[in-house]
């Protein structure tokens, strides 16, 4: 009984110990479910330091799963923790199905964290599952390219006496003094906070840098209100002020738009008797998406600014719009060539037009990067600003004096005094990029694979390329080296000139250096060979050119379309030889005396089309003429037969009869011995002049072919009579 008493007690002291678990189990996951939905909310009101601190709550508990490490590793990057982000998706990738978006911004984490090959080897896992992604291009090869970057030190960078401990950035310039938007409202009465990062509104603050320095201002007026104020940009002639400010009504209510979010928005003020008006909103903001961070350009009359409205490439936007009387234009996206699937913000236009810009999306060395966009025969081409003032940190909100020397940027880089900082930097004396394009010097059209050249004062010399389809040369040269430029092309004037890069128009590092050619004279004939009949075209016909005053003989040959070029010589006469197997030869004279250069179609003087080669083909001799009753060649028919005794010289491969014929006139009998005579002296006397006898025999045809109606007891004109006394040739045979 003991036994089983002892039993029973401990059955239900088991049971007892298991429906406690159970119901401390059942409360803990009420209580983690609770938490999770706070730290969601958090997440989603973009309260990144409330969703960590919850989060991480969670994951002590060991109540973990993607979307809280997806969210917790987020978090800690919007805080700039970049440490703590990379461990967090490290687990993330390692022991859960991550997103595709997952791979992408954990590449952008170790990139910032200075872990190029891994940053690479997540970019591509990236790339394989959205190869949409233009920044996949933009960024591809990371490690190699940011080392290129790394290598060239362009700036010396100093820090600024009026930073604080707090966040300070978007520097901009009024007269002697620097606005700047910061969060250190410490002699405010109510120190209000914003949830990202729990910390205190931005104001807009201004310190005179000729003065003490040391010591900004809050800005008078009625421009800075409750939630964030700044950063600003100042009109050229400095009465006009645009800057970005948190949506509410009269400054102190929030306003949020459809998105539960209080978005931001562009605000102008003026100047009047040295106090700033109250502020107004430009047109073209909206409650449902934000506007910020503008920039007005040395006119006035064009507003550069980020967005993330709909429509866009991917978080946030650069746009542009124009002043129309006292409104603005349409905002216009800058497209595709500034813009990516990430951030651009922050711009800066130049007087010169360039526009610099902070963004994620190009290829930076982490986190925003300063890149600058110059327009170059209509399109832009992007360039890194480099390093130091790039860094793997965020760099952002820069502007540059005139000249492009020094200027001011933010950054939350280490060794900083606070969250952003604000420095100043000077550009190094660098190596400057020559670049250029080779014109004719008349037409104005591009010259394709011309040979360019280029010596130093040494006299070294390296031929130069270009990997860009748009120039034609590159390189990178030392800005007071004094530098000569060889370029040579096939039909023009070599092209001689030194220069010195630094005296020559820059646009920030880079020269262009077009050369204009000019055309050397040239004196040549063209054409395109074919077939008579058909008139298609001969491949591959012999040409042969003999220069008469020297005897020289050049050959060419026409191409596979029948055509051919040839160069000649001024003031020379020519003569002209085209043959080919299966064609009677042609021959032609012609000469480039008194002929302005240029190009010649030799159709103008020779007639190009072939006629083939066929037994008993027929040619007609014209212009062999005798006297009544005679057969003796005269000196007018030698002319014709001595052309016969070329014919047959160039085509040797052929035999012929030569064939006499008569008018109707007089007897049949009669006019048959005539013309036979005629035909046997014609013989006899090519004959005479080197052709083989074998070659040629005579034949007398009389009146038994008339070409038209006049036989006998026909009236006809001497013309039409004319027509039937000819001589001709038939081809007989062929070797």
């Amino acid at each position: 009984m003991k036994k089983i008493i002892t039993i029973i007690s401990a059955v239900f002291l088991i049971v007892g110990f298991n429906s406690n678990s159970f119901a401390n189990s059942k409360l803990d996951s009420i209580i983690y479910e609770f938490n999770l939905k706070r730290a969601d909310r958090a997440f989603e009101d973009m309260a990144y330091v409330k969703a960590i601190d919850i989060y991480s709550g969670l994951v002590n508990k060991n109540f973990v799963s993607s979307h809280i490490y997806r969210n917790l590793a987020f978090s800690y990057s919007k805080t700039s923790q970049n440490q703590k982000a990379e461990e967090h998706y490290q687990i993330l990738t390692r022991n859960y199905t991550y997103e595709p978006i997952d791979a992408y911004n954990y590449a952008q984490i170790l990139k910032s964290n200075g872990n190029y090959s891994e940053s690479d080897k997540w970019l591509n896992i990236y790339a394989s599952l959205n190869s949409e992604d233009t920044r996949t291009k933009r960024q591809a090869n990371t490690g190699s390219k940011i080392r290129e970057i790394k290598a060239v030190f362009k700036y010396d960078i100093e820090t600024v006496p009026y930073n604080s401990k707090f966040a300070d950035f978007g520097p901009t310039l009024r007269e002697n003094k620097l606005y700047f938007a910061s969060e250190r409202r410490e002699d405010a009465v109510v120190n209000y906070e914003y949830v990202w990062k729990e910390a205190p509104y931005l104001d807009i603050y201004e310190v005179d840098i000729e003065g003490n320095v040391s010591s900004p201002k809050f800005l008078k007026g009625k421009v800075n209100s409750k939630y964030h104020d700044g950063p600003a940009c100042f009109s050229k002639d400095g009465k006009e002020m645009f800057f970005t400010r948190n949506n509410s009504i009269f400054r102190f209510i929030s306003k949020k738009g459809e998105n539960n979010v209080n978005n931001l928005k562009i605000y102008y003020a003026q100047y009047v008797n040295g106090d700033l008006t109250n502020p107004v909103e430009l047109s073209f903001n909206s409650e449902n998406y934000s506007c910020g961070h503008p920039s007005i350009s040395a006119d006035g009359n064009t507003l550069y600014f980020t967005s993330d409205m709909p429509g866009g490439f991917g978080g946030s936007d650069i746009y542009v719009t124009e002043r129309v009387g006292s409104s603005w234009s349409k905002p216009e996206n800058l497209g595709s060539e500034i813009n990516t699937e990430g951030d651009e913000m922050f711009p800066f236009i130049h007087e010169s037009g360039i526009l610099f810009f902070a963004s994620n999306g190009h290829l930076g060395l982490g986190g925003l990067d300063l890149f600058k966009a110059e327009l170059d025969y209509g399109k832009y081409i992007i360039e890194n600003l480099g390093y130091p003032l790039n860094s793997q940190s965020d760099d952002f909100a820069l502007i540059v004096d005139e000249e492009q020397q020094e200027g001011y940027f933010s950054s939350n880089r280490e060794g900083g005094k606070g969250d952003d900082d604000i420095y100043k930097f000077f550009a190094l004396e660098v190596n400057l990029n020559l670049r250029g394009k080779v014109f004719d010097q008349a037409t104005k059209e591009h010259i394709e694979k011309a040979s360019v050249v280029l010596e130093d004062s040494k006299g070294e010399s390296m031929r130069l390329f270009s990997s860009s389809d748009e120039f034609d040369f590159t390189i990178e040269v030392e800005p007071n080296e004094k530098y000569i430029i060889h370029v040579d092309k096939e039909e023009y004037n070599s092209y001689r000139s030194s220069f010195v890069p630094s005296e020559l128009t820059k646009k920030g590092n880079v020269v262009e250096f077009d050369v204009y050619m000019k055309k050397t004279p040239v004196w040549g004939i063209f054409g395109k060979v074919y077939y008579k009949e058909s008139l298609e075209v001969i491949p591959e016909v012999n040409i042969h050119i003999t220069n008469n005053s020297t005897g020289k003989v050049e050959d060419y040959m026409s191409d596979d379309e029948g055509q051919f070029r040839i160069q000649l010589e001024q003031n020379t006469d020519y003569k002209l030889f085209l043959e080919k197997e299966g064609v009677f030869s042609i021959r032609g004279d012609y000469s480039t005396r008194g002929r302005a250069a240029g190009w010649v179609n030799a159709d103008e003087f020779i007639e190009l089309a072939f006629e083939k080669v066929e037994l008993n083909k027929t040619i007609e001799i014209p212009n062999i003429y005798y006297d009544v009753g005679k057969w003796n060649i005269r000196a007018d028919a030698a002319i014709e037969l001595d052309k016969v005794v070329q014919f047959l010289t160039d085509n040797s491969n052929i035999k012929i009869e030569l064939g006499s014929h008569t008018d109707s006139r007089g007897s049949a009998v009669s006019n048959q011995s005539l013309s036979q005579k005629r035909a046997q002296s014609a013989v006899d006397y090519i004959v005479s002049k080197g052709i083989e006898r074998t070659r040629i025999s005579a034949k007398g045809y009389g009146e038994s072919q008339l070409k038209n109606r006049c036989t006998d007891g026909v009236s006809c004109s001497k013309a039409e009579h004319q027509e039937n006394r000819r001589s001709e040739i038939r081809i007989t045979g062929i070797k």
